[in-house]
């Protein structure tokens, strides 16, 4: 049997040292072949990271990590010091968010020029761009700074990095996280393409499994830090033997049936814009962001916005909460002209539609607990403050944060990411609204936050009748959650209807394009419906 380019075996890492560590992953083996594609699949939380990040020695010291177990690279036995060696010139690692890896102040070129002149200080002159043109990017990038490119570009960028010095396995952690499907799409080619060439091993850290079974050929499945499943992608997707690693492929799966029309439509929409138009800038430099959109949304229906990255989504989202004034067009909320409205009364009309934003983290004031958070929110509906605490034990309790007065007391950054999705939610249903405006609000949450979330969602709708605008790049939700989907293209609404019939027989080339773009877990890959 040939020799593992990396072997890892029975690895353990638990975090805080004294009486109650951490278990973080728990006896873990692991052996990569020679320009093999191996995933490790799993929820937040379950040891996927701490796993990548041990190879290399990169787990925060502040952690007070312990490890215990063995590593190997191309038979030759590691320990800490051997695997910081490995960095650069043998492994390289793809991080899940780019701008929080470039340095904001330096251009992207000197950067790869600094990874060169520590690994390979022999480089010819010409490497930077040579890289660059690799992962194709255009001549000239080099002299840009990070926030001036995209999030594709920044992920291009970092994968210059990690080619800069002939790096034989390629890490990539969550590589495509919160990118729009057609840029995913582009960045996952560019791997394969670059793997073909190359030659490097993958070792890809996913919580998607339409991601997998585009990229890999093995899979192992971790959940609560141990690997639970592992074999080829042919054989777990066909014959998964673990409960949770069924629950994760029928999660990914384009088997999921749309939901029904909702019975709303034949009422007059509670949220309507017709001709919305919006222009950035002046002169040359003016930019029609927003080029005559129209959108309805009926009580109880769930209207998903689709499109990639720069179309207009969030554009016409801030338009709709009356935080963005558009050029033209007309913005109706329960059958009432915001756009009409002075100031004050505006303000009071649009407490009946609140935001969920895509980031969790950042969507409260860390300087206030939960109490404060929602009492913020039912001051501005006007509830009477003895009331306050009543009022959000009982919001919390809706959205199942419960018992709701073990929350009252907590800090957002003290919860989890579905924790404070949900804390999002209970702070919108605090205000009365009858409408959520929801701007990815599950991008990059991996399943099971995902599918609790969702089903929060659903039932909150059948009890409040809530009208939700979800925005999203994510096909397949939008498939499997809105009533109807809307898709954007440069600024325009370019076709609506259905969400099975929109996404199952997409007619403009753009949607189509969107659709062929999105990874899942095709039928043909799974066991026969039982």
């Amino acid at each position: 049997m040939a020799t593992p380019l990396l072997s890892i075996k029975d690895l353990s890492v638990s975090f805080g040292g004294g009486h109650s560590p951490v278990q973080a992953v728990d006896g873990v083996s692991i052996d990569i072949a020679p320009g093999a594609s191996v995933a490790v699949v799993g929820e937040s939380g379950s040891g996927k990271s701490t796993l990548a990040r041990t190879i290399l020695d990169l787990l925060p010291a502040a952690g007070l990590p312990q490890v215990a177990g063995s590593f190997a690279f191309d038979g030759r036995a590691l320990d800490a010091a051997g695997r910081r060696g490995l960095r650069g010139r043998q492994v390289a690692m793809v991080f899940q968010g780019p701008l929080s890896y470039l340095d904001p102040l330096m251009q992207v070129g000197r950067q790869i020029a600094e990874v060169l002149a520590v690994h390979d200080p022999a480089a010819p002159a010409g490497r930077v761009a040579e890289l660059l043109a690799q992962v194709q990017l255009k001549p000239g990038t080099e002299t840009a700074f990070p926030h001036e490119l995209s999030g594709g570009m920044r992920q291009r960028v970092m994968i210059a990095m990690a080619l800069a010095c002939g790096a034989r396995l390629l890490i990539a952690d969550e590589p495509t996280t919160a990118l729009d499907v057609t840029t995913q799409a582009e960045i996952l080619a560019l791997i394969s393409k670059l793997r073909a060439e190359t030659g490097m091993a993958l070792l890809l850290i996913s919580h998607d499994l339409g991601v997998v079974s585009t990229m890999c050929d093995e899979v192992h499945v971790m959940y609560r830090g141990r690997v639970i499943e592992a074999g080829s992608v042919a054989r777990v997707f066909a014959r998964p033997e673990h409960d949770y690693t069924r629950s994760l492929i029928a999660a990914g799966s384009a088997r999921k049936a749309p939901v029904e029309q909702s019975p709303g439509l034949s009422e007059a929409p509670v949220l309507k814009l017709e001709g919305i138009r919006k222009t950035f800038g002046k002169g040359r430099h003016a930019a029609e962001v927003l080029r005559g959109c129209g959108i309805a949304l009926h009580r109880g229906e769930t209207l998903a916005l689709v499109g990639e990255s720069g179309s207009g989504k969030s554009t016409l989202a801030k338009v709709a909460l009356s935080l963005l004034r558009p050029d033209a067009g007309r913005l109706e909320l329960l059958g009432r002209d915001l756009l009409a409205m002075p100031a004050g009364e505006l303000r009071r009309a649009r407490t009946a539609m609140y935001p969920v934003f895509q980031d969790s983290s950042e969507a409260f004031n860390p300087r206030r607990p939960v109490s404060g958070i929602l009492g913020q929110a039912l001051a501005v509906a006007g509830v009477p403050p003895s009331e306050h605490e009543a009022r959000a034990i009982d919001v919390l309790e809706q959205v199942h944060l419960t018992p709701g007065a073990a929350y009252l007391h907590r800090y957002a950054h003290e919860m989890s990411g579905g924790q404070r999705q949900r804390l999002a939610i209970a702070r919108a249903l605090a205000t009365g609204a009858e409408v959520l405006v929801a701007d990815e609000p599950l991008s990059g949450a991996d399943v099971s936050i995902r599918d609790r979330v969702v089903a929060l969602l659903r039932e909150l709708q059948a009890e409040r009748q809530l009208a939700i605008l979800f925005i999203t790049h994510d096909i397949w939700l939008a498939r499997s959650f809105a009533h109807r989907v809307a898709v954007m293209y440069k600024g325009e609404i370019v076709e609506e209807g259905p969400a099975g019939e929109i996404i199952d027989a997409p007619r403009h080339p753009y949607t189509q394009r969107l659709v062929s773009a999105a990874p899942v877990v095709r039928e043909d890959s799974l066991a026969p419906a039982t």
